[in-house]
């Protein structure tokens, strides 16, 4: 078996990295994250992306409601 290149080992990539980059910026994520800065991120009334993000996630997995504002393991 032949040593890792992590090892000491051949790379078998002789081009230069990053070759893996994440997120992915584009100009949507890019106007998305500036339009953010300028809404509510209030997680005490169900406003803004955290109500947003409840009320999606909770149609996804079927579900009437989600907090996501609540630990696991609380009552």
């Amino acid at each position: 078996m032949a040593t890792l290149a992590a090892h000491g080992g051949r790379a078998i990539l002789d081009i230069p990295g990053p070759h893996y980059r994440w997120p992915y910026i584009d100009a949507g994520l890019e106007a998305a994250v500036k339009s953010q800065l300028h809404r509510s991120l209030s997680d005490r009334d169900a406003a803004g992306v955290i109500g947003e993000f409840e009320e999606a996630f909770a149609d996804f997995v079927g579900t009437p409601h989600l907090d996501a504002s609540r630990r696991c393991g609380e009552a």
